[in-house]
């Protein structure tokens, strides 16, 4: 019978034990859920079946991070498949060497979506970074086209977009262009309302970190000059431990709508992190009880 899993994405199950993933034109890779991690070692399999090795590195990474991540007894219940995972990591890590260099976002920072108090949580943790960060499922993983990432000369760059997961909204995929314009071109933004978080790691092999360093990086992708400040009414603010920003766009009716951004940034030597919450002024009350859920630990 064919059946779904949490994502949407469908596979054959044959029997309790037997399942066929399709890798369809309507597959895709996500971040795997603690729920379904049989059903993901099935994809698993379906990905190396059909030598698609590079996601089966990118997922088994992240299979390997959702169980070390829990605890003793849910890891005992799962010692084969955890054995299995780390196997085919190591062989693979090894194999795609070059490609791991190339791209280190690749297989970190790693992912996983559970369950904590009730509550299902992205769970984002970076051993390169020393950072970890939860987020609360009310925040879909947004499937971004270009995978977000880039080697620059003097940036390598990683972003994960989490927005507003609204029952009506069609969750066709972006790029990352198509959800930071919104931020900085007056354009119609159909399907953009609600919050977003941004998070960006930037390795950066000239400047060591700074606060400043990872702002400007975060302005210059969201297309701000110091000519278009004024257009979009934009203000910072600087706190203890954060930074607020103010700007405002047009809807899709033409109207102008307040908007603001919680930005927070870690980092140390050469490696930051950006942390970038943009929510509809209007609803403020609302969008900081949703950030005061999010957990950052920098180790």
């Amino acid at each position: 019978a064919q059946k779904q899993d949490e994502f949407g994405r469908k596979f054959l199950q044959y029997n309790f034990d037997r399942i066929l993933f399709l890798l369809d034109e309507n597959y895709f890779l996500t971040i795997p859920s603690f729920s379904q991690l049989k059903i993901h070692d099935f994809e698993l399999d379906s990905l190396l079946k059909n030598k698609r090795e590079i996601e089966a590195l990118y997922l088994s990474s992240n299979l390997k991070h959702c169980l070390n991540s829990e605890n003793l007894d849910e890891q005992k219940k799962n010692y084969s498949l955890y054995v299995k995972w780390g196997n085919l990591y190591n062989s693979l890590i090894a194999k795609y060497k070059d490609v791991v260099h190339e791209n280190p976002f690749l297989i970190d920072p790693k992912l996983c979506l559970k369950q904590k108090n009730g509550l299902r949580f992205y769970f984002l943790s970076s051993e390169d970074f020393s950072f970890q960060i939860t987020i609360p499922q009310k925040y879909q993983f947004s499937r971004l086209k270009d995978f977000a990432f880039m080697n620059e000369r003097v940036y390598k760059w990683k972003a994960f977009v989490f927005k507003e997961n609204f029952k009506e909204t069609n969750l066709e995929e972006y790029s990352l262009q198509d959800m930071l314009d919104f931020l900085s071109k007056l354009k119609p933004i159909p399907k953009q309302r609600g919050g977003k978080f941004f998070i960006f790691f930037l390795e950066h092999k000239l400047d060591r970190f700074s606060e400043k360093l990872m702002l400007d990086f975060w302005d210059r992708k969201r297309g701000l000059t110091s000519q278009n400040l004024a257009q979009f009414q934009f203000q910072r603010k600087f706190f203890e431990n954060k930074s607020l920003s103010q700007f405002q766009i047009l809807d899709s009716n033409g109207e102008i709508i307040e908007f603001e951004c919680i930005e927070k940034i870690f980092g140390k030597e050469n490696h930051s992190v950006g942390i970038f919450f943009v929510y509809p002024k209007l609803e403020k009350e609302i969008y900081s009880k949703d950030f005061e859920l999010i957990q950052i630990t920098q180790r």
